[in-house]
């Protein structure tokens, strides 16, 4: 029996690497948005820690638009933070429908595989129960 040979393997290892490729920014696009989270939570807690500083104090009127500048300095970074993570968001779910129509083809080549290897093992015994009624038919007109 010969070995079984898959024409379409080639097509099916690049599919493979793209998924997998495609699999790798996902995961990359879903750590920067973690890691734009957790800047976010510290600039909350910066905020927090600012605010509570000042109360300790005797407060000024510079002290108070002192306050108030970083106030409105922490909430424009949280802002753009804010916006960074939903088109990150976006490009996430972009990329999570590439992700699928990718695993969809390789799916669709491993059953293609699958039906081929099948379509070869019926043939290939076929050509065996070919040769053994062949060796038997052999054997019956000698005796």
């Amino acid at each position: 029996m010969s070995k079984f040979n898959y024409k379409y393997d080639s097509i099916k290892k690049i599919k493979e690497t793209f998924e997998k490729i495609t699999q790798k920014e996902v995961s990359a696009l879903e750590k920067r948005i973690e890691e734009l989270y957790l800047e976010k939570e510290k600039l909350t807690f910066r905020e927090l820690q600012g605010k509570s500083d000042g109360e300790r104090k005797k407060t000024t009127a510079r002290d108070l638009q002192f306050r108030q500048g970083f106030s409105d300095y922490i909430q424009e970074m949280k802002d753009n933070l804010q916006e960074r993570i939903e088109d990150l968001t976006r490009e996430k779910e972009q990329k999570m429908k590439e992700l699928i129509e990718k695993s969809k083809e390789v799916k669709i080549f491993k059953t293609l595989e699958e039906k081929h290897r099948e379509y070869y093992t019926a043939e290939q015994n076929k050509i065996e129960m070919a040769d053994l009624d062949e060796i038997a038919l052999r054997k019956f007109s000698k005796e």
